[in-house]
C-alpha cells in the first residue's frame, strides 16, 4: 500500500486544525497551516478545498476566518480523512482497471488474488475506522500503544524489526 503526499500532508492539515480547535477561536490559517507544517500555500489551498468539499472542515470569512474541523477531533476518523484525500485501497472496479489488454480481467469468474486484496482491505478500513484525531495528537508511544489495543499482536514485536522513518533516505 503506498500513502501519498496528498493523503499524508492532508492528514497533517487535518491534525493542526484539530490542534487548532484546542486554540482560542478554533480557526487556522492556510498561512498558519502552511508554515506549521512547511507547505506552500497553494498546497495547503489545494488540501483545504478537497477537505472542505468532502465535509471535514468548513471555512469563515473575514479577519478572524480561517478553516476549523466541522465535527470535534474525536469524531474524525483515519478513514474518514482517507476518504476525503483519496480512493479506497481496492474496490470493484479494480480489477477491471487491471484487466491488461482484455475488456475485463481473465481472472475475473474465480481470483485468488481477488480474495487477499478483499481482506487486506477490510482490516486496512477496520484499524482505520478506530483511530481518530484526538488519538492521533498523542505522542508515537501512546499512538502505538492504542494500535495495540486495535490490533494486537500475534507476536511479540522486535523494536529493530520496525521500520525507522528517521533513517529512510
Amino acid at each position: 500500500m503506498k500513502i501519498t503526499a496528498l493523503e499524508e500532508y492532508g492528514l497533517r492539515c487535518l491534525l493542526q486544525l484539530a490542534r487548532g480547535q484546542k486554540e482560542a477561536d478554533g480557526s487556522l490559517s492556510i498561512r498558519t497551516i502552511a508554515e506549521r507544517e512547511g507547505l506552500s500555500i497553494e498546497y495547503v489551498s489545494k488540501i483545504t478545498a478537497q477537505l472542505r468539499k468532502a465535509g471535514l472542515i468548513e471555512s469563515t470569512r473575514g479577519i478572524r476566518g480561517g478553516y476549523r474541523l466541522r465535527n470535534d477531533a474525536s469524531h474524525v476518523t483515519l478513514w474518514h480523512a482517507s476518504q476525503a484525500l483519496s480512493q479506497t485501497f481496492f474496490n470493484s472496479t479494480f480489477c477491471m482497471d487491471h484487466a491488461g489488454d482484455e475488456t475485463e480481467c481473465v481472472h475475473h469468474k474465480d481470483c485468488s488474488i481477488r480474495s487477499v486484496w478483499n481482506v487486506i482491505a477490510d482490516r486496512i478500513t477496520q484499524v482505520m475506522r478506530k483511530i481518530t484525531l484526538e488519538d492521533l495528537l498523542s505522542n508515537e508511544s501512546k499512538t502505538d500503544g492504542k494500535l495495540m489495543q486495535i490490533i494486537p499482536p500475534k507476536e511479540k514485536i522486535n523494536p529493530k524489526k520496525r521500520i525507522n522513518l528517521t533513517n529512510l533516505s
